[in-house]
């Protein structure tokens, strides 16, 4: 439908001409539906922006005196093979425990934790020889239950401090029933301990990633276990207890 209006410019008169456009139903919901799925879009992109900014505005605050408990959840890989081991000779389970750091500053802390977890490893196809005899494995899983407990010194380090690199010693107890490889028994042992990990601040506390290693300190016994070695990768949850 066309009307005819007119308009005054330069002292000539214009014709201006207006439409008016009739849409049937189909078309206003299809234009419904877009301006719609638009409209969620835009909530959705504003609530993430949000979200993300609180996040890392959120928890900015260096923690520089005090204590903090983390509890985690991660898979751990081990072996007591020696260097050239092949990679069947590993074992992988699943970990967990509760690390706790007391803040001296917002540069240093002293970490302590509790682990649980199973290390061991694969004979696959491996010779040892042992005080009795030499022993041919073509396929065997030796795994075992311990308790870890390292004490170490904690580093915090970057623009906001969410690196840290811990380092210094773990004690590992044997729960369970104990391996016996040639009248060799793996017990309880000492190790160095390591362990590096990243924070993300969240509206309440800290989403922590995290690598620990292990390396087992040789005893002497000149045990065949002496080689254990243990790696854990972990996701936890970081608060700081006021």
């Amino acid at each position: 439908m066309k009307d005819h209006h007119y308009g005054l410019w330069n002292g000539w008169v214009i014709p201006v001409h207006s439409f008016t456009i009739i849409l049937d139903s189909h078309t206003k919901s299809q234009l419904t539906i877009t301006n719609n799925t638009n409209m969620k879009k835009i909530i959705f992109s504003s609530i993430l922006v949000l979200v993300t900014t609180c996040c890392y505005c959120q928890n900015d605050n260096r923690v520089s005196k005090g204590l903090t408990i983390e509890p985690f959840i991660g898979f751990s890989t081990s072996t007591f093979i020696e260097d050239e081991a092949p990679e069947s000779s590993y074992l992988t389970t699943f970990a967990y425990g509760l690390n706790g750091n007391y803040f001296f500053s917002d540069t240093w802390s002293l970490k302590l934790g509790v682990i649980k977890d199973r290390m061991g490893g694969s004979l696959y196809g491996l010779t040892i020889t042992t005080p009795d005899g030499t022993i041919s494995l073509t396929s065997e899983t030796l795994e075992q239950d311990f308790i870890s407990i390292p004490l170490q010194a904690n580093w915090h380090f970057g623009k906001r401090k969410r690196w840290n690199l811990a380092f210094g010693g773990a004690y590992s107890i044997s729960t369970g029933e104990k391996l016996n490889i040639g009248g060799q028994i793996n017990s309880h042992f000492k190790s160095f301990a390591t362990d590096i990990a990243h924070k993300i601040p969240m509206p309440v506390g800290y989403l922590k990633l995290s690598v620990a290693t292990l390396v087992r300190l040789s005893d002497s016994n000149n045990s065949i276990y002496n080689t254990q070695r243990r790696g854990i990768f972990s996701i936890g949850y970081q608060y700081q207890i006021e």
